[in-house]
């Protein structure tokens, strides 16, 4: 199909998804696989394209990963509830209410698995200042530690994350791995998911989708991950907030102290209950410190967008 049959298509139906794939592999044909990988620009992009087109960017990012094997591409329902201010009348005129409103928000994303270790990443859109990347569903756990190093821990540890390591450690383990800490920016992006709200779900702090020292026992220990109860982000990711801190790769300050390093991430033990994600600490309480794997995807590089109109006539 050629760029006039294109038009003429998406005159007589802009939503004609066949069409849409059908030009965009043309395109790759010329211009190369890049072409599938438009979508993965912005969460904006990404959410706007039909399922058939991100499949094709996941298949494009799937064919680059050496390491990884795909394990499926799905929605992740998080329920999310906003205070919203607005007008009621009433016998005295016009009065200021407040009003609860509950959405389900909702990303489609992939997944893979890194072999070697078993943890298990998703895939994000990029946005201004990164491109697309691969962050952990939650933290490395000790399961993941067991697998890459080939020894056994005991089962009640296979899914709490694997704390107690300083900065250094943590990034020079992922480096031998072949994998690497997220950067604050992908952090705090990967952590609130396209949402506004003082955490994912909402203002209130809900005990349901973190640990915090209100709910448990107020012991300095890591906890089991929420991925039982289904208590993940609109991006799929667990335990971004509660439970251990996480570093991110932020390199250590002049003086060269580990305890100067900045951490990202929300206590279970804050001096209040639960923080926003984008909430800063310094210091390391390194009996709660614990760290979620990212990657980078190769070759990732956007040109310059061609916007193509099509008017009705």
């Amino acid at each position: 199909m050629d760029f006039q049959q294109f038009q003429r298509v998406l005159s007589s139906d802009p939503e004609n998804i066949r069409a849409r794939v059908s030009f965009t592999q043309a395109q790759a044909r010329i211009h190369g696989p890049k072409i599938y990988l438009e979508p993965l620009q912005s969460l904006q992009s990404w959410s706007e394209n039909p399922p058939p087109l991100q499949d094709l960017a996941i298949q494009e990012i799937a064919n680059r990963l050496e390491g990884f094997s795909f394990l499926k591409t799905r929605s992740w329902p998080c329920t999310h509830s906003r205070s919203i201010l607005g007008l009621k009348r009433d016998l005295n005129g016009m009065v200021s209410q407040r009003t609860v409103r509950t959405d389900t928000l909702k990303h489609r994303i992939a997944s893979f698995e890194h072999i070697q270790t078993g943890i298990v990443f998703n895939l994000l859109p990029g946005q201004k200042g990164f491109p697309p990347f691969l962050i952990g569903r939650w933290g490395v756990t000790e399961g993941n530690l067991a697998k890459a190093t080939q020894t056994e821990p005991e089962k009640l540890e296979n899914h709490r994350p694997h704390a107690g390591v300083d900065w250094t450690h943590a990034r020079e383990l992922l480096k031998s791995w072949t994998l690497r800490l997220p950067s604050a920016q992908e952090w705090t992006y990967a952590c609130r998911a396209g949402t506004n709200s003082k955490f994912f779900w909402g203002d209130q702090l809900d005990g349901d989708f973190l640990w915090y020292k209100d709910n448990a026992q107020q012991e300095r220990k890591s906890y089991a991950l929420h991925d039982h109860s289904e208590k993940w982000n609109p991006f799929g990711l667990i335990d971004m907030i509660g439970n251990t801190w996480e570093w991110v790769d932020i390199p250590v300050s002049q003086g060269g102290f580990l305890d100067e390093a900045k951490l990202l991430g929300s206590c279970c033990f804050a001096s209040s209950p639960g923080e926003p994600p984008d909430f800063w600490f310094d210091g390391s309480p390194t009996e709660q410190i614990g760290f979620r794997a990212a990657s980078t995807i190769p070759r990732i590089q956007f040109e310059k967008k061609i916007q193509i109109v099509v008017h009705k006539s």
